[in-house]
């Protein structure tokens, strides 16, 4: 079983332990949702002998197999109705598509939605930062740079106080400051809200596929990335052995659950759980975020 849930992890871990005997929750699908991970979890706290409550769906308590039963048709229903919903959302997002709205969901940066129209409206002063991310990205040519730069140019992003290279890439990739309202298969085209022209966008799209061929997600160096070289626009010297090692330490990384940025995770320790193995411990350092990946199962 590898769950990605910190607080769920810890759970699990004082549970095996023996640390406490029963868990109470609000309800059974506050324990997981999944069809496949709720009676996987449930069987493991049973077997640790950890009882299972809920606050709001009484169920009895006598130990008996019909109790481990009605615990786990609950959350099968659960289950059910998480995708029904899911279902439900997702025709309601297609249907306003289709219609010319905008999803419905949190505003990308550079714009604010009207909830009278169901459109995006252009916010200026964010629309500053998004041309200056455009232009800065051509002439500087790395993520990082790009991010350095609007850190010391008293640009804001919208929900931290300092800009990270993923806010910076969901920039550069959203075809949203095209003009275009994109779900799934759906896309509707509105000029009023462009923010970026064509030709900047798929110069951008050329320069980060460039360098996604030497960046971290490429696991293995050898000659074939050395024939690209003479087609490439910038000049990186992927062939150094100590710019190679460094790349491979950084590609076997986890990415940062909060920033999703892997080149500044270190690991910084390890210890030995009792019930699910060695886990590693990692740090993301411009989150200052300690996370604990747990391994997963053979």
């Amino acid at each position: 079983m590898y769950v990605e849930r910190p607080g769920l992890e810890q759970m699990l871990e004082h549970a095996g332990t023996g640390s406490f005997d029963k868990l109470i929750l609000w309800k059974y699908d506050r324990l997981s949702r999944d069809n496949i991970d709720f009676p996987a979890l449930l069987h493991f706290l049973n077997k640790n002998e950890v009882g299972v409550e809920s606050i709001t769906e009484p169920t009895p308590n006598d130990g008996s197999p019909y109790n481990e039963f009605v615990v786990g048709i609950l959350g099968l229903v659960s289950t059910m109705e998480r995708r029904v919903f899911i279902m439900r959302s997702k025709m309601g997002m297609r249907t306003r598509l289709k219609r010319g709205f905008h999803r419905g969901s949190s505003p990308p940066y550079g714009y604010d939605y009207n909830p009278e129209t169901g459109h995006l409206e252009i916010n200026p002063e964010e629309t500053k930062a998004v041309k200056e991310v455009y232009d800065k990205y051509l002439e500087l040519g790395t993520l990082c740079s790009v991010r350095r730069h609007m850190n010391e140019n008293g640009f804001k992003p919208r929900f931290s106080d300092r800009w990270r290279l993923s806010t910076v890439k969901r920039i550069l990739t959203n075809r949203v400051y095209l003009g275009e309202y994109i779900y799934k298969d759906i896309v509707t085209r509105h000029e009023e809200v462009r923010i970026i022209g064509d030709g900047q966008f798929e110069a951008v799209q050329t320069r980060l596929k460039e360098r996604s061929m030497l960046g971290v997600t490429n696991r293995y160096y050898d000659k074939s990335l050395d024939k690209c070289r003479k087609d490439l626009s910038f000049d990186d010297k992927t062939s150094d052995p100590v710019v190679q090692k460094y790349l491979q330490k950084k590609a076997s990384m986890p990415p940062c659950p909060r920033c999703d940025d892997r080149m500044n995770v270190i690991k910084y320790g390890k210890h030995d759980s009792p019930t699910v193995g060695k886990l590693q411990q990692y740090c993301c350092k411009p989150c200052n975020y300690e996370f604990i990946l747990f391994p997963k199962s053979p």
